[in-house]
């Protein structure tokens, strides 16, 4: 058996972000995960500007940017009947915050989803670790 200050029950964006959090204070931690590699599925679909600043802080924003769609691919939604039907409307998302013209953080709002930054391959450093 291990003894440990925190036991994290899941290894997605919470749980990482929990042990890297702890572990900057000095707390250890065990990060535990029921699957032994990587859901298939999306999930976890786009990275807030709050959430970025932090990865950006845990130096990994630049893996989780190439995972990431191309900003411009961001700016607006749109809503067809299929793939290439015809367009029933448009949303201009509007998530990276501005006020009078300037950009309020230095890091970006992303869409991707947590199975494409999980086949990234982020660095054990970053916080990924199977167990």
């Amino acid at each position: 058996m291990t003894d440990t200050t925190v036991l994290i029950v899941g290894a997605g964006p919470a749980g990482l972000s929990m042990a890297i959090l702890l572990g900057r204070l000095g707390l250890d931690s065990i990060v535990v995960e029921r699957r032994s590699g990587i859901n298939p599925h999306p999930r976890a679909r786009s990275v807030n500007v709050r959430t970025a600043e932090l990865m950006r802080q845990w130096d990994v924003l630049d893996e989780i940017e190439a995972a990431s769609l191309p900003l411009p691919w961001t700016e607006q939604f749109v809503y067809c009947e299929t793939l290439a039907g015809t367009e029933i409307g448009r949303v201009i998302t509007g998530v990276q915050p501005v006020v009078d013209g300037v950009e309020l953080s230095p890091a970006p709002w992303l869409l991707t989803s947590q199975d494409r930054i999980e086949e990234s391959g982020l660095p054990p450093e970053s916080g990924r670790h199977a167990l």
